[in-house]
Parts: structure tokens; C-alpha cells; sequence
């Protein structure tokens, strides 16, 4: 099946896609929102990736700004359109500019504990409770991650005691979310 998919944005949601397999054949793409249930028979066929080689390239399609599960079918017959096997891509596409997530962190004293108060503000996604977590470097004991607390707030605001500005990294685990780090003190 398709072993690597790369998605060029042209301007806005308008994309080009590229991607190799390992075997060749002609395939057909189904994008459906993430954490849907999956294509079905009604589902439109998104986009049709011709074979070049083992290298695939599409002409360009329009698809909203968001995060989209792709499933890849093997096109068997063109004209009544046909599908063999089906395999969901192993990661999430999203589609258009990454939702930002606007960082910043500011040195304070709570209850005569010095620390850092987070505050994360996303503007046009609300940020779940797995969308982002954060390390503390230095005092890092086998990669242990925090995540923020959140469930599906647009702003977070939280205190992280003993540590400063430097000692604190975060890292988005949801491919629709860039976090955008601002020297400003809130």
C-alpha cells in the first residue's frame, strides 16, 4: 500500500498530493474527519492517485481547513469504480495552516512558591486534554510527560512551581496544533 503521503498546500485548503507505494497500482483516497468512523459506502471519493513508477501524484483538490483520517483503497476498475483492499493511513492530515496555539510564560510567586504561570490561548480550536504536554528539563526521570490540563478550553492557565522560564518545554502531540511562543509577559 502506501507507504509515505505528503500533502503540499498550495493557498489555503487547495493541496497537491505526493506519495510512494510498494507495489504498483492505481489507488483511491477517502478523507474523512478525525476520529470518525471511517469512510462508508456514500462517502465521496476524494481524490485518485494514478501510478507513476510507484510514485503517485494527484491532480490538486479543495478540502476544508482541519484534521482528516485518510483511507487508502486500491482502485480495481475505474468505470462503474470499483475498490479492492482498504487501509486507514497510519497518521492524521491536516489539511491548510496548522491551528495556532499562542505560549507564554511568566516568572511569579504562588502561595511563597516561586515557579512559572502557563497561560495557552488558541484561537480558533479548542485544545483538549492530549493535545499538548510539557516536560521539565532537567528534572526529566524516564521521559516523564505532563499533560495540560484541559478539556476543550480555547484558554488554559496553570502554575508549574520550581522551575523557571528555560526548564519547562512543550511539545503538541495533535498534528492539527503549532504552538507559537511569545516573549511578551501576558
Amino acid at each position: 500500500m502506501i507507504t509515505n503521503l505528503e500533502i503540499k498546500s498550495i493557498v489555503h485548503n487547495k493541496c497537491i498530493f505526493k506519495a510512494k507505494s510498494d507495489i504498483e497500482t492505481n489507488y483511491v483516497l477517502q478523507f474523512c474527519p478525525h476520529g470518525s468512523s471511517g469512510p462508508t459506502k456514500d462517502s465521496p471519493i476524494i481524490d485518485m492517485i494514478l501510478n507513476q513508477n510507484k510514485d503517485l501524484i494527484s491532480h490538486d483538490i479543495e478540502l476544508e481547513r482541519g484534521l482528516y483520517d485518510v483511507y487508502v483503497s486500491v482502485l480495481k476498475k475505474v468505470n462503474p469504480v470499483s475498490f479492492g483492499d482498504t487501509e486507514k493511513y497510519f497518521e492524521p492530515i491536516m489539511i491548510g495552516e496548522k491551528y495556532n496555539i499562542h505560549l507564554y510564560k511568566t516568572l511569579v510567586e504562588c502561595y511563597g512558591e516561586v515557579g512559572i504561570h502557563i497561560k495557552l490561548i488558541s484561537d480558533d480550536e479548542p485544545i483538549g486534554n492530549k493535545d499538548i504536554y510539557y516536560q521539565i528539563m532537567g528534572h526529566q526521570v524516564d521521559e516523564k510527560k505532563y499533560y495540560v490540563p484541559s478539556y476543550d478550553y480555547y484558554e488554559i492557565n496553570f502554575f508549574v512551581q520550581g522551575v523557571d522560564k528555560t526548564e519547562i518545554s512543550f511539545i503538541v502531540e495533535n498534528p492539527k496544533f503549532e504552538i507559537i511562543e511569545n516573549v511578551d509577559e501576558f
